[in-house]
């Protein structure tokens, strides 16, 4: 999440605490309603499922025209 924050212009703890609890509580359950990620609590690790493929198109046009 620091390189998101970074990204941003701020790595500060506090921004990174606001990406990561964002990340947690909005995009990751998204996700994985999706099913697109599989997220172990116990671990706390989020692992990529083959039916994400389908989003490379999108996620390599978004990379082309990132600042």
């Amino acid at each position: 999440m620091a390189q998101v924050a970074l990204r941003d212009g701020e790595a500060s703890g506090t921004r990174v605490d606001a990406i990561t609890a964002g990340f947690r509580h909005n995009h990751l359950p998204k996700l994985i309603d999706a099913a697109v990620v599989r997220y172990d609590t116990d671990a706390g690790t989020v692992e990529r499922r083959p039916e994400a493929a389908a989003l490379d198109p999108f996620l390599q046009l978004a990379r082309r025209y990132e600042p």
